[in-house]
């Protein structure tokens, strides 16, 4: 029909950020009894009023949202709990588990380090002689907060590559659940078998803070384990793997 050609179009009420509005128009249609077409033509209402609410519409809160900031504050609260364990609850440390002493000297932690050219102080390497070392062993990436033993650092392998008279050498944490759940968040949070009972009050202060991580979701070590792959090496069917007793073993690429 002609007379419906052009339209008015409204956004809807939340594009145009309006609360609420009310339309006053004509309730009955005219009818043209002459019209060329022998229809009912409508005719645009005479009066449009929009009354605008002032109160600002409120976004709803997003449940993952607010989720993740209730965990982002347990975590805060379990970190502080963390320290007051190993500040005020634990033991004196002995020598075997104090972090002064055992990450000292030769086990000091040390960074990755990226493929980088060695200098021959003395003699020369063989030219025939091609092929790497690598080994694997315990390095924490954060700094012990209590008790440490040296079997509780994350896996890095070392490997110098020789190869026709030159050695490289570079070294790589092994990326296990453990190491990134940690680098993500930016300190360590898993419990140790070896060092993190040191003493029965904060034997029991740290099982019971693990478990309460765990109902929060920090970390999921019923599915993803709590290895760190630090232990040993093994070639199998052309892959190499990176072992730890408490753990399945992780492929090294």
């Amino acid at each position: 029909m002609d007379a419906l050609s052009s339209s008015f179009l409204m956004k809807p009420p939340h594009l145009l950020n309006l609360s609420s509005f009310t339309i006053q128009q004509n309730p009955k249609p005219k009818i043209l009894a002459n019209s060329p077409y022998n229809s009912t033509t409508f005719h645009l209402p005479k009066k449009i009023i929009i009354k605008h609410n002032p109160q600002t519409l409120k976004t709803p809160k997003n449940p993952l949202i607010q989720k993740r900031k209730n965990q982002s504050l347990l975590a805060t609260i379990f970190n502080s709990l963390d320290d007051f364990i190993s500040t005020f609850i634990d033991l004196p440390l002995h020598p075997s588990i104090n972090p002064k002493h055992v990450l000292s000297g030769n086990y000091a932690p040390v960074d990755e380090l990226p493929p980088t050219a060695c200098t021959v102080m003395e003699g020369s390497l063989p030219s025939c002689l091609n092929g790497a070392y690598i080994r694997n062993g315990p390095n924490p990436q954060f700094t012990p907060r209590g008790p440490y033993h040296v079997f509780d650092g994350d896996g890095m392998l070392h490997m110098i590559k020789i190869s026709q008279g030159k050695a490289t050498f570079c070294s790589r944490y092994n990326k296990t659940y453990k190491y990134t759940v940690e680098r993500d968040i930016g300190y360590p949070l898993f419990p140790s078998v070896f060092s993190s009972f040191n003493g029965l009050g904060a034997s029991i202060a740290r099982i019971g803070l693990s478990f309460a991580r765990v109902l929060i979701g920090q970390f999921d070590p019923i599915t993803h384990g709590l290895g760190t792959a630090n232990t040993s090496l093994a070639l199998f069917s052309g892959h190499i793997f990176a072992l730890c007793e408490s753990d399945l073993p992780y492929a090294i690429k």
